[in-house]
Order: structure tokens, then sequence, then C-alpha cells
């Protein structure tokens, strides 16, 4: 990253005083461009906003409330039973869920923040952060305590791997004794999980035989075809700047062709329907550690039905959308 903006500066340091007064002035004409539409551009905005608002109200509606009920059950879990479970047997397990979970939330408002926006693509890249949450609660509720101190314990990793790669850009952000004593926890954790424990997802190499681990053996361990699911795959076309999820970029609509180069609303359903599911997840798989809370039993039933029901509107609401736009197609890679 430093090598590429290097160059560019160098561009700039190359540039006549021609070319600079030329850019300049393109620079002024811009802003004044800008000036000049923002009033058009922000009642296009708002039109939008206002088409999402009454389009996707029902399945909106059914997320906001699941995504309520799903704090409340995280905030009474952890009032309730984290103190308890973190002097128990099963501390690391009770601590992995209950902050996975809390991203989870977080990351379920951000999504539902970027789909009222009409940044749906950009909603659909959350949900692939979601979904990775999600099948890492189920994961390492699955396999118990040990894992979950494996994935405890690789926070440090992950902090040392990241000070390793910005020294060799010439940045450090931490002190040399703090270097020292993650290089030190480093080979203590080495000492007592192994080799595999460092390097990627290391903190799962265990669940596999101690065999180096990539993220789709996690998701596809959970899945009774060993394949991630299709919404892991969806999601992650909006991630990556790879050629599908380039070209996904493009549709055709009304016989042209069209770069999605703003806010829109395709294919929100989809986005909704996969939320409603990983959040219910990972706030589900709290309540093995309080099987004799009733309340909390009670309101995990209730976020099963308004999981249900989120995800029957936003369905609905999706079959609707597409029902309005026959033609709608997207451009597949090469066409």
């Amino acid at each position: 990253m430093t090598r590429r903006a290097n160059e560019v500066d160098a561009l700039f340091l190359r540039a006549t005083s021609s070319e600079r007064r030329a850019a300049g002035k393109h620079m002024q004409r811009a802003r004044d461009e800008y000036r000049g539409n923002k009033r058009k551009l922000d009642e296009t905005d708002e039109r939008l906003q206002r088409h999402i608002r009454t389009e996707w109200a029902t399945p909106l509606h059914d997320i906001d409330v699941l995504r309520l009920e799903a704090e409340i059950i995280g905030a009474l879990f952890h009032s309730a039973h984290g103190k308890k479970l973190a002097e128990g047997r099963t501390k690391s397990l009770a601590s992995a869920l209950i902050a996975i979970h809390a991203r989870a939330c977080l990351t379920a408002s951000e999504i539902v923040c970027l789909a009222r926006s009409g940044h749906s693509q950009g909603a659909f890249a959350r949900l692939r952060t979601l979904s990775e949450l999600s099948a890492f609660s189920s994961f390492i509720l699955r396999h118990g305590e040990e894992t979950a101190r494996r994935f405890c314990d690789y926070g440090a990793i992950e902090v040392l791997r990241r000070e390793k790669a910005a020294r060799a850009d010439g940045h450090s952000g931490m002190t040399e004794e703090a270097f020292a004593e993650l290089e030190k926890t480093r080979v203590d954790l080495v000492a007592r999980y192994g080799q595999s424990f460092v390097k990627d997802y290391g903190w799962a190499s265990h669940a596999f035989g101690g065999v180096q681990v990539r993220l789709t053996t996690i998701l596809g361990s959970l899945n009774a075809s060993g394949n991630v699911s299709p919404v892991f795959r969806d999601a992650s076309m909006w991630v990556h700047s790879s050629t599908v999820g380039v070209f996904t970029n493009i549709q055709m609509l009304r016989g042209n062709v069209q770069f999605i180069t703003g806010p829109n609303d395709e294919r929100l359903g989809i986005i909704l329907h996969g939320t409603s599911v990983a959040l219910l997840f990972t706030s589900v798989n709290l309540l093995p550690f309080a099987p004799k809370d009733k309340d909390l039993r009670a309101r995990g039933m209730s976020l099963f039905r308004l999981a249900e029901s989120a995800r029957e509107s936003a369905t609905l609401a999706d079959e609707e959308w597409l029902r309005r736009r026959p033609d709608y197609r997207k451009i597949p890679s090469g066409e």
C-alpha cells in the first residue's frame, strides 16, 4: 500500500505547471457542480428512502423487533449469569459466545442502517460478517470449552501478526516491551496448542485433527452437505473485488445495461432474511447455559417466532420486488 501511494505521489510530482493549473480548475468546477446539484441529489436520496420505508416497511419493522429482543436476551443473560459462568468450568465458552453475540447485534444494526439508506450491496457485505459470527458461535458451542479457550487465546496471535505487518511497512503501534511480551505469549501458546495454532483460524484446527483450517472448512462442517451456505457465497461477492463481484455490479433493466453506482434496494429481502437467521442462532446459542431461567427460555421461543415472521415478510417483499421488475436480470461475467 505504501509503495502504491508513493507511485501516485510521483505521478503528481512529475506534473507540469499547466497540468496543475488545469487540475485546480477541474477541482473548483467539481465543487461548483456539487453545490449546484446538491438539492437534486438530496431529493433523489429522499425519494429512494421513502420508497424503502414504504415497500420494505414490514420486513424492516420485523427485523427491528428481532434485533431489540436479541439485545435484551444478551443483556439479561450477561447480567444474570455472566459472573457465575465466568467462574465456572465453561468460562471460556460463555465468554466467547457472549462476545460473539454482542458483535452480532452490532453487525445486524449496521446491516439495517445500510439497508434503510439504500446501500443494499454494503448490507450484503456486512451479512457475510454476521454469517461468520453465527457460524463461529455454533461451531464453538458444538466443540465445547477447549475450542472456546483456543478462540479466546487466539487474539494474541492476531495482534502480533498485525504488529509484524505494520513494522514491515515501517510503522509500529506498540512499545518494544509490549512486542516482546506478545512474542513470549506466542511461544507459550505454541507449546500449549501446537504449531498449527499460529496459522489462519488455528484456534479451530484441533477440531479437524490439527490440520491447517480455512474459513470454508469451519463453515462447511456445520452443513450436512459440507459446503458453505448460498447466502455466504453471495455475500462474499460484495466483500472482495473479484471478477464475479465486479460484474455482479451490472444489471439489465428496461433493456439497458446499467452500472450500480449509488443507493438502491436491490434484493433487500435476501439480506434481511439472512440477517434474521444469523441473529437468531447467535442468540439462542446462549440459552443452554441457563436451562432453568424461564424468562430467557420464553424470550428464546419468542425470538424464534419473531425470526420466522421476519423471514416470511422478507421473502414476500423480495418476491414482490421481482414481480415489479419482470425484465430484471444480472449480467453474467463476460457478457
